[in-house]
């Protein structure tokens, strides 16, 4: 964790860099900035974790993972399951679920003049929502897809400008949202709702409810006291999954064993 926490500074460090030479040359004010992170931490431990034997000795033959070595060019650490449940802490899990832990992301978005400086929002996007957003900034209008062409698919996302700019209250509409699908885990989020499916060993592979501006850990199912909202959320995923092609691996798999 030392190693990353100085990655971090690295990466600090040169976001200054870059934001000086912007003031600099009188760009800054003409620029957008985008800065986000990946979807949770990694807890698997290729040098330990026996996930992929020949990822774990081309790692063992090739670098040095001692003490005195951590943070060299020649090695290649990894910080594992625990300090994965550390990195994530009030949410639950991390990498590879679709729980909060796995897909909550922080998102920083400068444009100065257009977006009000130091602002904070709580309110429900995702990465898709990038490309369209930088899109509409650019002005450059969103193709629409050709019925009768299949050269292209029309952007899955939306532009968050409008809400950024605010024009709006939100991004989505109220029972408006995304779905998410890894590894037979499933989720839809649409506003504070969310719905979950974790397959064993992490959950019991039934679907739950959860109130995520009340209850960001996922620790309270409330589906039985929203019957309404449980139904209607899982009407929207199902057309996620319809519309998506998404291909469900069988009852039966399971990626980690228990």
């Amino acid at each position: 964790m030392a190693v990353y926490a100085a990655m971090v500074d690295r990466i600090d460090q040169s976001i200054g860099r870059l934001i000086a030479h912007l003031e600099k040359t009188g760009e800054l004010e003409n620029t957008v900035i985008v800065f986000s992170s990946d979807n949770g931490p990694e807890a698997i431990d290729f040098t330990t974790d026996p996930i992929f034997a020949p990822t774990t000795d081309w790692i063992d033959a090739n670098f040095d993972n001692s003490i005195d070595n951590l943070g060299s060019a020649s090695s290649y650490p990894f910080y594992g399951r625990p300090w994965a449940n550390a990195g994530t802490a009030g949410h639950r899990f991390y990498k590879t679920y679709v729980s909060q832990g796995g897909i909550h992301a922080p998102l920083i978005l400068s444009w100065p003049g257009r977006v009000d400086s130091g602002g904070k929002t709580r309110a429900f996007a995702t990465v898709l929502d990038i490309a369209p957003t930088i899109m509409e900034m650019a002005g450059v209008p969103q193709q629409n897809r050709d019925e009768e062409s299949a050269d292209f698919e029309p952007m899955a996302g939306r532009s968050m400008l409008p809400y950024l700019e605010g024009k709006t209250a939100a991004i989505y509409d109220e029972w408006d949202g995304q779905g998410f699908e890894l590894f037979g885990n499933q989720a839809h989020i649409a506003g504070d709702w969310k719905i979950q499916r974790l397959r064993a060993p992490a959950g019991d592979g039934k679907w739950k409810l959860y109130n995520l501006a009340r209850d960001p850990n996922e620790t309270v199912d409330v589906s039985a006291e929203n019957p309404k909202v449980m139904a209607r959320l899982m009407e929207s995923h199902e057309r996620y999954l319809a519309e998506n092609k998404v291909v469900l691996p069988p009852k039966d798999y399971q990626m980690f064993a228990n």
